[in-house]
């Protein structure tokens, strides 16, 4: 959780810069959101591997797509640790991990694969993307829940 509280740090030190700065401030946010919710699942899906079906596929469970994480753990552990959110929550987990493999991959430009994982509207195949500093605040919180939610379900898994 202190990955995620620096996040927030990095957020009001990009509200008060010049646009060029403040975007790339904006991008490594979403970014470190999405990295530091990668190595806490992964830790936690290897901690709890013995209470799953085959403990080295949970052990390898990564969270860098999130949609395929939340497959994952429920095949291994039998739980769903977004069940509980509200659906345009999901989505904006959904879009912002798709966002941190695109500013990884492609350098931040929309693809085909982007718009047919997501369903954006208004997103053009070959423009940079948008990030706005809500959207990864709304991240962070989102994830803090999710994460909360993934530890509480497999710490009770009997």
């Amino acid at each position: 959780y202190k990955n995620l509280e620096l996040v927030d740090k990095m957020l009001a030190v990009a509200e008060v810069q010049e646009q060029a700065v403040a975007q790339v401030l904006v991008e490594n946010a979403l970014e470190d959101c999405v990295s530091s919710f990668d190595g806490f699942g992964r830790e936690t899906c290897r901690v709890f591997s013995p209470k799953s079906a085959a403990p080295e596929k949970a052990a390898g469970i990564r969270f860098q797509n999130i949609a395929s994480a939340r497959q994952r753990v429920n095949e291994q552990f039998g739980v769903d640790f977004a069940a509980s959110l509200e659906a345009d929550v999901w989505v904006l987990l959904v879009r912002c991990f798709q966002k941190r493999h695109l500013l990884a991959h492609k350098m931040g430009v929309i693809d085909e694969d982007y718009i047919k994982a997501t369903g954006e509207l208004g997103a053009v195949v070959g423009r940079k993307l948008q990030i706005q500093i809500p959207e990864v605040r709304a991240l962070a919180s989102a994830l803090h829940a999710v994460g909360r939610e993934l530890f509480i379900l497999l710490e009770k898994r009997l």
